[in-house]
């Protein structure tokens, strides 16, 4: 993986679970988990009708260097990605070569 390729900062957050105290219901709270460098590439932008609306999905792939054994990097609703102001989905997560780096396939919604 080429360093030069590596030209965009992407922030990965974590959500907790904390209860809300007049409801009790639980709220996910979000906080920046890390900062890498990262080589963005858009994949495609679908609009889509849901519910007689109109909304918008966008495929993205990201690759990182490898995070170290320490960092779990998983596709669940517990972990996203935040890129110039957006928040993606992490949708799967692949290794690229022998521990050098990861490939992350995510989803933003636009509307």
């Amino acid at each position: 993986m080429l360093a030069g390729n590596l030209d965009r900062r992407v922030t990965f957050e974590r959500a907790t679970a904390t209860q809300a105290s007049p409801s009790g219901e639980q709220v996910l709270t979000w906080a920046e988990e890390r900062s890498v460098w990262a080589q963005v590439e858009p994949l495609s932008g679908v609009e889509l009708f849901r519910s007689q609306q109109l909304g918008a999905k966008v495929d993205t792939r990201f690759r990182i260097r490898w995070p170290g054994a320490s960092v779990e990097i998983t596709p669940d609703e517990t972990l996203r990605i935040l890129y110039e102001g957006r928040y993606y989905d992490i949708r799967s997560v692949l290794e690229l070569g022998r521990r050098e780096g990861l490939e992350i396939m995510a989803e933003a919604r636009a509307d």
